[in-house]
């Protein structure tokens, strides 16, 4: 995977290419790394030419609030009450950790339909969000993970950038 260098455009996995088109969260995370869930987990889905999907997923732990992360922190009670948000006011290169290594697994959407064939990559290095960060998020879309789903046979491989 290759970091976005300017903004939502898009990521390059095994030499595919993907076009940003959305951002979510859940909270609590829907992973777990040596089992334990995190605060909160954030979903850049993106899109190859043929429909194929790959999803990025960072989690959160509590701890210094995050500058880089406000503007979406802040935006997320007023797009929960169905206002809109002013595009290109995240620095979506800054969302991300230092490093890049990260999980990668075939996988699925974990909102209904929960379709199969979706490129997860979990980034191994958590982001760390203020508390009142991340009760903001809950407060918006308190619960809205799934729970934790059993590998079902699924090969995890560690990537390291």
């Amino acid at each position: 995977m290759t970091r976005p260098a300017t903004g939502p455009v898009g990521i390059t996995v095994s030499s595919r290419q993907y076009a940003f088109k959305r951002m979510h969260f859940h909270a609590p995370s829907e992973h777990t790394l040596d089992g334990v869930r995190h605060e909160a987990e954030f979903h850049f889905v993106h899109q190859a030419d043929d429909g194929g999907l790959a999803v990025v997923g960072i989690l959160a732990t509590v701890g210094t609030a995050n500058a880089a992360w406000a503007p979406f922190t802040d935006g997320v009670p007023a797009a929960a009450g169905g206002q809109k948000v002013a595009a290109g006011v995240v620095d979506f290169p800054a969302l991300f950790p230092a490093s890049l290594d990260h999980f990668a697994y075939d996988g699925s959407l974990t909102t209904p339909p929960c379709s199969e064939g979706v490129r997860r990559l979990l980034l191994e290095t958590p982001v760390e969000l203020g508390a009142g960060q991340l009760a903001t998020l809950r407060a918006a879309h308190a619960g809205n993970s799934r729970p934790v789903q059993p590998l079902n046979g699924r090969d995890v491989v560690v990537v390291d950038q």
